[in-house]
């Protein structure tokens, strides 16, 4: 058995929003991503979250659509798994996991409302948990430098 063991994966939230059908193209599009994770520690299992969200402009700077999905892990990490790498795991390692299923799902839904394609490009997880660390980090040394 391995030292982590996805033990549930699940749809938690689909909001689709199409404001107009002109099949104009998509001519901008960013996305915001995050990532929540919750740990049980007695139970050594970690419920973690990928949410994506996404606003798409029309070439005439309209909204076209926006749409919203998340996808959820049951991880279970055994007693091999050492406690330290948790949290980093279940911010990088979980999240990479999850992320291919969020992907189809935004790439089928946008598909299926019969819009062009739109794929999310393959996502830097370690580079966005480095990125919180700091921010962390920076605020704790401001709030340390302040009293």
């Amino acid at each position: 058995m391995s030292a982590m063991q996805l033990e549930r994966i699940f749809l938690e939230k689909i909001d689709f929003q199409l404001n107009k059908r002109d099949a104009g193209g998509i001519a901008e599009t960013s996305f915001n991503l995050s990532v929540t994770a919750k740990y049980d520690k007695e139970n050594r299992r970690a419920l973690v979250s990928v949410s994506v969200s996404i606003p798409a402009e029309q070439t005439s700077h309209e909204q076209l659509f926006k749409l919203e999905v998340a996808f959820s892990g049951i991880f279970k990490f055994d007693e091999n798994f050492p406690e330290e790498k948790i949290t980093s795991f279940q911010q990088v390692n979980c999240p990479a996991i999850l992320f291919p299923y969020l992907r189809e799902t935004v790439a089928d839904i946008v598909r299926r409302a019969d819009l062009p394609s739109l794929h999310l490009p393959p996502f830097n997880f370690v580079n966005m948990y480095e990125k919180t660390e700091e921010k962390q980090k920076k605020k704790l040394l401001d709030k340390n430098t302040k009293k």
